[in-house]
């Protein structure tokens, strides 16, 4: 049996966008499970338990990630601590302010086109 090439091309192509989907997917949905189980009082480090090292790490008065600027920390906020889910088409991501005793103080689901 001979292979025709343009067919190992085109399996191959149909694979790696199957690979790539499902890995999206799958982060954007344990993101979203894990964010939902992060509640406002929790530690910083009971927030790094569940969801894992953050991406970002911005500080008080500190621009946020790229494509989220102009929200930065405001208030009571010391810094806020970013979960980006670097594989989504769109720009998803998950931030969580830290308050000065090291209490999560607000949570945020961003999507932005």
């Amino acid at each position: 049996m001979r292979w025709n090439p343009w067919v190992i091309v085109g399996a191959s192509m149909i694979l790696l966008f199957s690979g790539y989907a499902g890995s999206c997917s799958y982060t954007s949905h344990m993101g979203r499970a894990n964010f939902e189980e992060v509640q406002i009082g929790d530690s910083q480090d009971q927030l790094v338990r569940v969801m894992g090292a953050p991406s970002v790490i911005e500080e008080h008065g500190v621009d946020a990630p790229t494509v989220f600027r102009g929200t930065d920390c405001r208030e009571a906020c010391v810094k806020r601590v970013w979960y980006v889910n670097r594989l989504h088409l769109l720009d998803e991501a998950w931030s969580f302010e830290i308050d000065s005793e090291g209490r999560v103080l607000g949570r945020t689901y961003w999507l932005s086109p």
